[in-house]
């Protein structure tokens, strides 16, 4: 009944054949070596499958004696073949070595070309179809030019792209496409992948512990990496550990106090250093000032008559604005007062009289005992003639009270 069985279908091939497109016949044939499908053209199939009367049958593993066997072809239980890939001998399992390759380029379905062997795996890369080239993806084509059907490289296994056609028309070219993030392997400009980590957390100066890759494929995921702060050892990615220091307050810009080292070993703690470095705008240590904090000091509580008093970039006062008014003595003021400027005084009673100079607040707005007329404007205050409405004693002490 077997036999029966394959001349039906033989019947029903040679028929199909007979009515179909003869242009197309030796695509339609392309497969071979397959259950159900044309032997190949040394009379034997794909593992596990017999050759019997042209094609290819599964009798569950047992050569029939149709098969062209000998004795470097032997098959063996599937479940114990061990691969000699590379001795120029077809072993099971194998579909050629070296120069041995029992198929050809038209074999397999293509119209022409040289079949090769690489890893004991058929090599179609050299073999053409005639109609490759047309656009349309032929029988046995598995593309066609531009034309690579529904097939994108997501499909394939990468990641976005434009999927191409090989030269042949028989496979795909994916070289423009992005590799795909999570296929565990290294891709274009990834710089891991899933469990393809090329780096350590050691590598990093993190510790021990496990690195991972992130979602995207473009950086490390620490979170499992520990950290060796504490050893006090000051290891990679450390500015010191516990008591070892490499610093100390003076080099960190400071009077004296010791240096410590903060708790996650990547920073100095000053906490117990003094003086902090002069500019900060706080006094401290034996600074007189700081930046604009003069601790309440002018010019005139330095014992100076006027001016500004400032701070060096010393922490100590600048009193080089400050100077000391000069009174210009006068017919009716031998002896001016040095700090104040005055001769008589000022009795700030309301009355501008003789009781009373000219630069005193009772007098600022009395224009007929002190006119501007007295103004004599040499550089010199005469307080007692001058008011402060003069050049000469606009700056004097008792006009800025």
């Amino acid at each position: 009944m077997k036999w029966m069985n394959f001349l039906t279908i033989l019947a029903v091939m040679s028929f199909a054949v007979a009515c179909g497109d003869s242009s197309k016949s030796k695509k339609s044939g392309a497969a071979a070596g397959g259950e159900g499908q044309a032997c190949f053209a040394n009379g034997t199939c794909l593992t596990g499958l017999d050759c019997e009367a042209g094609l290819c049958v599964n009798n569950g593993g047992t050569n029939n004696a149709n098969n062209a066997n000998n004795a470097n072809n032997t098959i063996v239980n599937p479940n114990n073949v061990v691969s000699l890939c590379g001795n120029g001998v077809v072993d099971e399992s194998e579909e050629c070595d070296g120069e041995s390759i029992d198929a050809t380029c038209q074999s397999l379905g293509f119209d022409d070309g040289v079949l090769g062997c690489v890893d004991c795996r058929y090599e179609d890369s050299a073999c053409t179809f005639e109609s490759c080239g047309n656009g349309v993806i032929d029988p046995g084509e598995s593309c066609d030019g531009t034309n690579v059907g529904a097939t994108t490289c997501e499909l394939l296994g990468f990641g976005p792209g434009t999927l191409r056609c090989a030269a042949n028309c028989g496979d795909f070219d994916t070289t423009t496409c992005a590799p795909k993030c999570g296929n565990n392997i290294i891709d274009g400009n990834e710089v891991c992948d899933g469990t393809d980590v090329a780096e350590t957390c050691a590598g990093l100066g993190l510790g021990g512990g496990t690195l991972r890759c992130n979602a995207t494929c473009d950086g490390y995921n620490t979170q499992a990496c520990g950290s060796l702060c504490g050893n006090s050892v000051v290891d990679a990615g450390e500015t010191c550990d516990g008591t070892n220091v490499p610093s100390t307050c003076q080099a960190l810009g400071f009077t004296g106090g010791t240096v410590r080292c903060a708790t996650d070993c990547k920073s100095f703690n000053t906490q117990s250093c003094t003086n902090v470095r002069c500019g900060n705008g706080v006094i401290e240590g034996n600074e007189q000032c700081d930046g604009a904090d003069l601790n309440g000091q002018t010019c005139t509580s330095l014992g100076f008559s006027t001016g500004t008093l400032g701070c060096s970039q010393t922490c100590s006062f600048d009193t080089t604005p400050c100077s000391d008014f000069v009174c210009s003595p006068s017919a009716n003021c031998t002896s001016p007062n040095t700090v104040t400027c005055a001769c008589v005084g000022c009795q700030t009673d309301g009355v501008c009289d003789d009781r009373d100079d000219c630069v005193c607040p009772d007098c600022a707005n009395d224009a007929q005992q002190c006119p501007v007329a007295n103004c004599i404007n040499d550089g010199q205050c005469d307080p007692f003639n001058e008011a402060c409405a003069c050049a000469d004693c606009a700056g004097a002490p008792a006009c800025n009270p």
